[in-house]
Formats: C-alpha cells, structure tokens, sequence
C-alpha cells in the first residue's frame, strides 16, 4: 500500500516541504519532469532497480517543494542490514563479544540516499543548484518526520557529484567517508589494442601479464543475451556470491533477477559475458556502457578455479580489452581489490560520501568495520605502478638528484 506523506519543515525561512511516497508509478510523470532528460533518477531507470528486487531493500521517493513548486528529488534506499551483509569472522575474537552479539542479533535500517549497486549515481536532483547545500537538511528532516514509523541506524549520502562544506557537514553531524573510492584506468590514444597495454607495462609486470594470459588458455569466452542470462542465473548469483562472501561489508545482495532486469533495460549498454571450461560456467564479468566510457560492473567466479586459471585478474584484462576495443576512453573498474587493480595501471579516485551513524553501540560497530576493513586492504596498493615511462622518470630523477 502505498502512502504520500507530506513533511513540514522547521526551515520555514528556507520555505520547503517535502512529500514522500512509496510508490513511483503514480508519481512517474511528475517526478520526470523535474529532471533533465536522460538523467539516471528517470522513473524507467529507477523502476528498473524495483524489477530486480535487490535483497532486503526498499524504496522511497520524495518530492521538495519550495515556495509550493517541486524544486528538487531525493531517491532513497532502506537496507535491512543483517548477518547477512558482513563478514562474521571478523567478530570471532572474545574482545568483539558486545559487538557481534549487537549485530547478529539486529536488523539495522539505513537510509541510503543513492544506489548501492551502482557508482557515480548520485541520489537527489535540484533543478537550481545552488540548492545542493540543502541537501544534509532535508535528509535530517526525513528522518526527524520519520514517516516510515522506522529507526535509522545510519544514513549515507552516497556519490555526491561535488563535495560539501566541511563546516556544514559537521554542523549537521555528518561526517566525510574518506575510505571509499573506485579504481579508474585511462586508456591512452596510442592503445588500439590489448597487445599496445601490454606493451606499455614494465617488464615485471609484462612477464607477469602473460604468465596470467597464459593460464587462461582452455577457457572459453561467450557473452550472453537477455535468455542465456536467465538460463545461467543460478549459476551467476552463485558466482557473485562466491565474490561477495569475500568482502567485509556487503551493503545490499543482488539475485537472478537482478541481471536478467539490467539486460532487459539497458539492452547494448549491458553486456553480461560468461568464462567456461568446457561446459560449466566458472566466471562472469558484467558491464556498463557509457558514452565515452565502460564500467566493470559486478562479477562472479569460482575460487576453485581462480589459481589455476587467474580468473579474477584474466576477467580485469578482459574488460580492459574491451574498453580499448571499443574506444573508450576510461574504465571504472569499480571499489574492491585495490591492489590488483592498480597492478592493471588503474588510479584512485575519492567519492564524496557523508555519513550520520547512531549513538552507541552500532556507531561502535561501524567504528569497527572500517577500521578492519582499511586494515586488510593496507596501503601496499598505492604503490602500485605497472607502466614504463615511471621506472623511466625514476631513473632520471636519480641522476639529476646526483
């Protein structure tokens, strides 16, 4: 059942007031025409998010309204945060008994102001920008209103395509969530093909290239329609959750749908490729296709495999292949597996994220978290270099310096 509720402001100076629903099929026309055409908070794309019917996730739209005329939309997701969505063995050690016993125990509702499964997709829309720096007030508003009759836990808002004042973030008792980036690799005009990024790389990381090429020879290579999707998506989801199980944190979990619902909508945009030794499915890498770039988007394989065959690093070579292929000119390579993906010459690049986590013991165990999670990634990774001309530009430095 859906519900509009409508949310007085105590910003009456600022003169807005929010509505809130449920349900965007009633809503659809007037929400599109707040946004600019082709923008990614469009009513099909968001629908199609609701069609693939991501685990424990729900959805809510709001409208604001200033001076009695929508000026703005937010787009949210509520994540029931479970024992599902993290790693237990990193609570195994007695000293973590609060801890765990906190989390096994709940259910954490957080609002997300974004998309969970997607980057660079930025939650909310104000056809004036300069009324981005309402954006902290609103979300505080939501959950002062509380329409949902639910306790927050925590709020994210997620891939802000331009930072905030620091000064307002902490007057609104938000704080910077500097650990999250995603990995990028631009892709040079003289690379016309896979063997031209090969070529570019040291000679470490050349051998090392083909070492890995090398143990990928069996395996066969076939991209999948909209019916081969839905025929494997048992296999895939298993695949993917091979993946994920690895991570710390898994904020929301995808099923069958999920892919075959990405095909479906985006058609050429998204391509789902399957790797098979001899008749079984051990990998998958899926991905978006921008105007002038390509993101790796999620992928799945299966770690009985991976040693023997590289599957991992062999699915980040073949997306590179198909970004110069394709003339790109980046490839989002996405936030996990920082070492290996700047191994590949990718780059860091900082999401604007803020963060407001409830007092006590789930700021506690968000505290926790991140701290293991930043602890196993290390800062190995930022070292990581893989191209030539650096080993080159070292060595002149070197002698200049003597």
């Amino acid at each position: 059942m859906s519900f509009c509720k409508i949310i007085e402001t105590c910003h009456a100076s600022k003169g807005y007031k929010l509505n809130a629903y449920e349900n965007l099929d009633e809503i659809a026309f007037e929400w599109d025409a707040v946004l600019p055409q082709n923008h990614h908070l469009k009513s099909d794309q968001l629908k199609s998010i609701e069609r693939g019917k991501p685990e424990d996730v729900t959805f809510r739209y709001l409208f604001v309204f200033k001076n009695d005329k929508p000026c703005g939309v937010f787009y949210f997701q509520i994540l029931d945060f479970n024992s599902k969505h993290f790693n237990s063995l990193a609570l195994e050690k007695p000293m973590f008994f609060l801890i765990r016993n906190f989390v096994l125990k709940q259910h954490l509702n957080l609002l997300i102001c974004g998309n969970l499964f997607r980057i660079n997709f930025q939650g909310f829309y104000f056809k004036d920008e300069k009324d981005n720096c309402l954006a902290l007030d609103i979300l505080n508003d939501y959950n002062k209103s509380n329409p949902d009759k639910t306790e927050f836990y925590g709020i994210l808002l997620k891939d802000c395509e331009q930072s905030i004042d620091p000064l307002m973030v902490q007057s609104r008792r938000y704080a910077p969530f500097y650990d999250d980036i995603t990995m990028e690799l631009n892709i040079r005009n003289e690379w016309k093909s896979f063997d031209d990024y090969t070529n570019s790389l040291s000679r470490k990381y050349l051998k090392r290239a083909k070492k890995i090429i090398k143990s990928f020879e069996g395996i066969s290579t076939k991209e999948l329609s909209e019916v081969e999707i839905a025929e494997h998506a048992k296999t895939v989801v298993a695949l993917y959750l091979e993946v994920a199980e690895k991570q710390t944190i898994r904020m929301g979990l995808l099923n069958e749908n999920y892919f075959i619902e990405m095909k479906r909508f985006y058609g050429e945009k998204f391509s789902l490729t399957g790797y098979f030794k001899d008749d079984e499915m051990i990998g998958f890498n899926s991905m978006l296709f921008y105007d002038n770039h390509m993101e790796v988007h999620y992928i799945g394989l299966s770690y009985k495999y991976n040693h023997e065959h590289n599957l991992y690093f062999n699915i980040l070579f073949d997306g590179i292949k198909q970004a110069i292929l394709k003339g790109y000119k980046m490839i989002e390579l996405g936030r996990t597996a920082r070492e290996a993906k700047a191994s590949a010459g990718a780059i860091p690049i900082e999401i604007h994220n803020y963060i407001k986590v409830k007092k006590g013991l789930a700021s506690l165990a968000f505290s926790f978290f991140n701290k293991y999670f930043n602890s196993n990634v290390g800062d190995e990774w930022k070292s990581r270099n893989p191209f030539k001309e650096v080993l080159v530009a070292e060595a002149e430095n070197n002698q200049n310096d003597d």
